[in-house]
């Protein structure tokens, strides 16, 4: 009996690349040596990395010493930019979720820094439907560790992980979690055993 759902942020419940994007360009031409452009095209590239790699690729043009001090400011302003400027949730998004939340507990793992996760639900009017989260920012573990923390700290025994990138499936395989990918999202993983192509079609999917 399925007691968890447990969802991506990134390319499966908002989309928030522009603004992202925007935040990082930001910091990075207030503060960096270098002025850059950071594009939502290299973005789209880091999602569902960890915080480390992320902040290593979209700050390349700087030296590993600056790389460290401008990715604290740009994670600061990544979070306090959002709370502005919302990211976009996919279509059916808000509609499933509360409609699950009535059936299941629903959480969230991503490979984020603290305070997005919170900024995403709170932005979005989520909030009432998670029951629960943990990111990278926290646990400074693979998701698939983080995972496992989760699932430990709610004593949950059934789940299902709901991602949009091979690397998420990866993850879940070394977890021993089942996988749905979400195709609209920001990956590629066509040889999933389960696929939606929006979110309103996870309750048929899944049985629920």
């Amino acid at each position: 009996m399925l007691d968890a759902i447990i969802f991506d942020v990134d390319g499966t419940i908002w989309d928030s690349t522009e603004q992202v994007s925007e935040a990082w360009t930001e910091t990075v031409q207030n503060h960096a040596s270098k002025s850059f452009v950071i594009t939502p095209e290299e973005f789209r590239k880091t999602f569902g990395k960890t915080m480390d790699v992320f902040c290593s690729m979209i700050l390349a043009p700087l030296s590993p010493e600056e790389q460290s001090v401008i990715s604290d400011l740009g994670l600061k302003n990544e979070v306090t930019y959002l709370k502005k400027h919302p990211g976009v949730l996919y279509p059916g998004v808000y509609e499933t979720l509360q409609q699950l939340s009535k059936k299941v507990p629903l959480y969230i793992v991503s490979n984020c820094q603290c305070g997005y996760v919170e900024t995403c639900i709170e932005t979005t009017g989520l909030k009432p439907f998670i029951s629960g989260h943990l990111c990278n920012g926290e646990t400074d573990l693979p998701k698939a560790e983080t995972l496992h923390m989760l699932i430990s700290r709610y004593d949950l025994k059934d789940v299902v992980y709901v991602g949009d990138t091979s690397d998420d499936a990866g993850q879940c395989k070394k977890a021993g979690i089942p996988f749905v990918w979400a195709s609209y999202g920001f990956g590629q993983y066509p040889e999933a055993e389960r696929t939606i192509h929006s979110m309103s079609e996870l309750p048929e999917v899944l049985g629920l």
